[in-house]
């Protein structure tokens, strides 16, 4: 599936993780390198960094799978997927024991996210990821700051 996102075009250069050839610290160095060219060059540099925590807890198993299926993964499969996470039972499990009840997904209350230990969650989380990244570049122009002289400004 990754594979055909990447030839599809459909992944983001700024997506790392979840693909051949490219490693987390692919990213690390990036931004040091950016950070390093912003001190050298005494430019003014604005990042933003969050770590997207718990970010398989809010993706929309409906939405991940018509993602995964638009890069060619088989559509019955995608649907034992969703029937599974629809019918999953879930019980909190902590330092005091496992609890005798559960939750599951109802029409009236469904539950979103992805299951952390799924082999197939990280490559989910970066066509989700990376459709949101080119929603944002369609959206939104850079960002830009100005000087006190108008003229002068950086994106």
């Amino acid at each position: 599936m990754m594979q055909a996102a990447t030839k599809n075009g459909s992944i983001s250069e700024y997506q790392f993780g979840a693909r051949s050839g490219h490693m987390a610290i692919g990213a690390v160095l990036l931004k040091r390198l950016s950070y390093d060219m912003a001190r050298l060059t005494r430019s003014v540099m604005v990042t933003f960094d969050n770590d997207a925590q718990a970010c398989y807890d809010r993706m929309i198993p409906s939405v991940s799978m018509h993602l995964a299926i638009r890069e060619g993964v088989d559509e019955n499969a995608a649907r034992v997927q969703l029937k599974l996470s629809k019918k999953m039972k879930y019980k909190m499990k902590t330092a005091f024991g496992v609890s005798p009840g559960h939750i599951t997904s109802t029409d009236d209350d469904p539950l979103v996210g992805q299951w952390q230990g799924s082999a197939s969650v990280g490559a989910s989380w970066g066509l989700t990821s990376s459709l949101l990244f080119k929603v944002l570049k369609q959206r939104f122009q850079p960002t830009c700051f100005t000087s006190p002289q108008p003229q002068i400004y950086t994106k």
